[in-house]
């Protein structure tokens, strides 16, 4: 935790985890109790940007390590794996959504929309 709040650029991306996470958990609530398709797959994003958050937090954190034997340049380049898990991460989560969004379409369900504005609004802050 000393290596994260030391730098100020993982300190930065810790807050930004944090404050994802929270928001996440209030977007699955309402997504789930309101049945909206649109605040769930947000909800998925942002868990997966969270995910991302934290592999970029580790690899803040990892790229700060010197140099040794095996990683003769240093641990620079882990920033680039993290960068490229992210991107398959959201193309999978991107898929899901899409078979979800056509059942949708097909098989509409009902919906309650109240409060619905409001936390959608609020994921938009």
């Amino acid at each position: 935790m000393s290596a994260i709040m030391s730098d100020s650029e993982s300190r930065s991306i810790f807050a930004f985890l944090v404050l994802n996470l929270s928001y996440m958990f209030v977007q699955i609530v309402y997504g789930y109790l309101s049945n909206s398709l649109g605040l769930i797959s947000d909800a998925i994003h942002m868990l997966f940007d969270c995910m991302a958050l934290a592999i970029g937090l580790i690899a803040a954190v990892m790229s700060k390590w010197p140099p040794s034997e095996s990683f003769t340049f240093g641990y620079d380049r882990i920033e680039i794996l993290s960068g490229f898990s992210n991107g398959v991460f959201l193309m999978l989560i991107s898929v899901s959504i899409l078979f979800e969004a056509i059942e949708r379409l097909i098989y509409p369900p009902e919906m309650s929309t109240h409060r619905l504005l409001l936390v959608s609004f609020g994921g938009l802050v």
